[in-house]
């Protein structure tokens, strides 16, 4: 690994891009806060990383939102750093979803990108099941990585409908791995 220096979110996002430029994955979910997959759309941009990947981000609150809620005047860099790398990613992912309308409109107001696709879904894991590009056949999933806190009320949930899928019929070498905080899985101690 090499020594990242930028901010903390930032350099969580890079260990995340260095894991999944190692390791083939037919879909890959980002939670919004911390802008976690920027790197890794912007290396599937340059052909790095991630190729042929469907990628989805579940926006649930982003840092600025949070901030504004929590009524937080003071600019923090972090937060700042936050903002451009959760709104990036917005704009590069396949799919974004929500399970709150309101949070797409304030993301309208503040001027967001789009993005590919926007979804208000309940349960994103509906549409992970949709049809594959029949150049693009996946024969069977192999492994479920989930580099998110098990938090409710996102997280945990998320990961439960995941895997109540996965384990509606019988498998058989399929791994699950739930690494969460991405800093402390990936080897690397960043706050």
């Amino acid at each position: 690994n090499r020594e990242v220096r930028a901010g903390a979110a930032a350099r969580r996002s890079y260990l995340v891009y260095e894991f999944l430029k190692a390791h083939r994955f037919d879909i890959v979910h980002f939670a919004d806060r911390g802008g976690l997959g920027y790197y890794s759309l912007v290396g599937r941009r340059q052909g790095r990383c991630l190729s042929g990947a469907r990628v989805f981000v579940g926006v649930h609150e982003p840092t600025l939102r949070q901030r504004e809620l929590r009524e937080e005047r003071q600019e923090v860099q972090e937060a700042l750093e936050c903002d451009f790398l959760e709104r990036e990613m917005v704009a590069l992912a396949d799919i974004v979803w929500t399970s709150r309308p309101l949070v797409f409109e304030w993301m309208r107001q503040r001027g967001w990108p789009r993005g590919r696709t926007r979804s208000v879904m309940q349960r994103p894991c509906t549409s992970l099941l949709t049809p594959v590009p029949a150049h693009r056949k996946i024969s069977r999933a192999r492994e479920l990585i989930f580099f998110a806190r098990l938090v409710q009320p996102h997280g945990r949930s998320l990961f439960c409908d995941a895997f109540a899928r996965i384990c509606a019929r019988p498998v058989r070498g399929f791994a699950v791995r739930v690494p969460g905080d991405p800093a402390r899985s990936l080897g690397e101690g960043v706050a």
